[in-house]
């Protein structure tokens, strides 16, 4: 809605299908927190039934893992909606995709450490990221 708003049509299917990937990574990242507060994520087919007894954190890893997995290719799929945003949207757009892509590959290489404190991008690899989404045209 925000985003039709915002465009003032409907988004196109690709842009939908990114932002619903960086929103289920935003929630991915806050799994320690989420997962403290007795929520979870994740499906719950995935981690065993959370209402009986919290998710142990080999089986929230592996589930992470394959969450990671599903959402690659959406977030692949979603850069070929790029072209279709606003000109001065999508040096922002890109730079949430690489930095999303890079988030990813941190989460999946995560271990239980990953429940405590969640992966962060370093600034140098941000920086090259802004650079990548802001002149190189990615």
């Amino acid at each position: 809605a925000l985003g039709t708003a915002w465009l003032g049509a409907a988004l196109p299917q690709e842009a939908e299908m990114l932002g619903g990937a960086l929103v289920r990574l935003h929630l991915l990242l806050r799994l320690g927190e989420e997962t403290a507060g007795g929520r979870c994520p994740l499906p719950a087919d995935a981690v065993g039934d959370a209402a009986l007894e919290p998710p142990q954190p080999a089986n929230l890893l592996a589930a992470l893992r394959r969450e990671c997995a599903r959402l690659r290719p959406l977030l692949l799929r979603g850069a070929r909606g790029l072209a279709q945003l606003p000109a001065g949207s999508r040096q922002s757009v890109a730079f949430a995709l690489l930095a999303a892509l890079r988030m990813l590959t941190l989460l999946e290489e995560a271990d239980e450490t990953l429940l405590r404190k969640p992966p962060q991008i370093g600034v140098l690899a941000r920086l090259g990221l802004l650079i990548r989404a802001r002149w190189l045209r990615v």
